[in-house]
Parts: structure tokens; sequence; C-alpha cells
């Protein structure tokens, strides 16, 4: 196999929330191609699912260091940092979102900054 399908296998165990066996599959995939940006986000999604937030951020900024613009992993990461109460990471990731993708992630990012205002007070 390579690594498309090893992908596509992984998103199937996923979709099923066997993500142990997703990471695996993940995992295997990542060795056909290490730059692989869904790959990554996909792993750091699975990490993220079964409590592992140390490794989950590590593969989210892997993802970010190739394709900074990658709105699957910023959205991931801030839900993660979010989750974990560290609101002020959670919304630079949001807010870097490209301008031109923001209509599609705007009830996201109404959410994000509607929970920071009300914890944090007025963002900048």
């Amino acid at each position: 196999m390579t690594s498309p399908l090893f992908w596509h296998e992984g998103n199937t165990y996923y979709k099923i929330k066997n993500y142990k066996k997703a990471l695996t599959t993940y995992l295997k995939a990542l060795e056909y191609n290490p730059y692989h940006t869904h790959v990554l986000n996909n792993i750091g999604s699975c990490y993220y699912a079964i409590g592992r937030n140390d490794k989950a951020e590590n593969f989210f900024k892997r993802a970010l260091e190739i394709n900074p613009t990658f709105v699957s992993a910023i959205m991931n990461y801030a839900s993660m940092q979010f989750n974990e109460g560290k609101l002020n990471d959670a919304l630079v990731q949001i807010l870097s979102i490209p301008k031109d993708r923001e209509p599609e992630n705007y009830k996201l990012f109404i959410f994000f900054t509607t929970q920071y205002e009300k914890q944090c007070g007025k963002y900048k």
C-alpha cells in the first residue's frame, strides 16, 4: 500500500472511533510521506482523541509548519487548546486563519470569540 491508501484506511477507522487502529494506520502512511499535512493532522486528532494532547500538539504543529494556512489543522489545534482552557492560544490560532477563508469558519470564529470574551474580556 501507499500513503493515500493508508490515509483512507485510517479515515475509515477514525470514522468508527477506532482511534488506536486509525493512529497505527496513519503512522504507516506517514512512513511513505512524512510531509503529508492531512496525515499529520489526522495523527494529531487521533492522539487528542485518546488523551495524548502532548503528542497531538506536536503533530498539529508539524502540519502547520509545512502549511501555516491549513485550516483543518488550525481548527483542530485551536479546539484542543480551547478545551484545555488555553483560550488565548486558541484565539491566536483562530485569528491566524486567512481572511479569505473566514466565511466558511464564521460560526466557529464567533463561538471562540464569544467564549473568549465571556472568560477573558474583549479580544484585541
